[in-house]
């Protein structure tokens, strides 16, 4: 069961990778730090791996946080 800590990282998580998703165009996000178990699932790949500070993302990838895990990224929105 998540804790409240937890589920609020992951709802703004979910909130981010909405609000990263591109309309028009695609540009790139960075994550900045990495905290606990983080993985990513870039768009092309089959299966999550292991996050780490400075690797791209786009609108399309996706992010999974465990317990008492946290990621920072610069989303990148454009003008």
């Amino acid at each position: 069961m998540l804790n409240w800590k937890g589920t609020i990282q992951a709802v703004l998580t979910l909130i981010l990778m909405v609000w990263a998703t591109p309309v028009l165009s695609s540009p790139t996000h960075h994550i900045i730090d990495v905290r606990g178990n983080v993985q990513v699932k870039k768009s092309q790949w089959r299966s999550f791996n292991k996050a780490e500070s400075g690797m791209t993302l786009s609108g399309r990838d996706k992010i999974k946080l465990g317990n008492n895990a946290s990621v920072r990224i610069y989303l990148n929105v454009g003008p």
